[in-house]
């Protein structure tokens, strides 16, 4: 926690540490002065936004920051807190351009806004795409199963065509004191 005091004149929500993470809760309006913060302050200098993700917890949504200080060797998780309905942050794309991705499939899979990324369109679904897949109230109506249809003998894969000898081949030779 001691990387944290050049974080002055920010609001900290919460703060603690996890899995040699320092985590840190802000505001959704102080974000991108924080995350400018944690890149530019000497003794600080998150040099690497490793990744961004997104989270739905049914009553909010997070945007988890991921930040790294290879000088300095402290990792930071900055998380930020969004409604569905209030759901706009300011992007770090002017900082890291690496968030340009992470943005997009955030935007995409959850409905994320990021003001002022330079391009905030679909990555993996379609324009017409309904809704936002990963989103808890997302609804799941296809019921039907998707089976492998595989044509080709265990022999076309240089098996044998009995796995069953196969498999206690195996059995036994793991079983067996070396």
């Amino acid at each position: 926690m001691e990387a944290l005091k050049g974080l002055k004149g920010f609001k900290i929500l919460e703060q603690k540490m996890n899995h040699g993470f320092i985590e840190l809760l802000v505001d959704k309006n102080e974000v991108f002065k924080t995350l400018e913060t944690l890149k530019k302050t000497q003794s600080l200098r998150c040099n690497n936004l490793h990744c961004i993700s997104g989270v739905d917890y049914v009553d909010y949504m997070e945007v988890v920051y991921h930040l790294y200080s290879y000088k300095l060797g402290h990792k930071i998780a900055l998380k930020v807190r969004v409604t569905k309905e209030d759901n706009e942050l300011d992007s770090a794309y002017p900082l890291w351009k690496t968030a340009d991705w992470q943005e997009r499939e955030i935007f995409e899979m959850y409905g994320i806004k990021f003001n002022g990324h330079p391009n905030l369109t679909n990555l993996l679904l379609t324009d017409d795409f309904p809704g936002y897949p990963l989103r808890k109230d997302f609804p799941l109506t296809n019921n039907e199963e998707w089976l492998l249809q595989d044509n080709q003998t265990a022999k076309d894969y240089g098996l044998p065509d009995d796995l069953s000898l196969l498999l206690k081949k195996n059995v036994k030779n793991n079983g067996e004191k070396k």
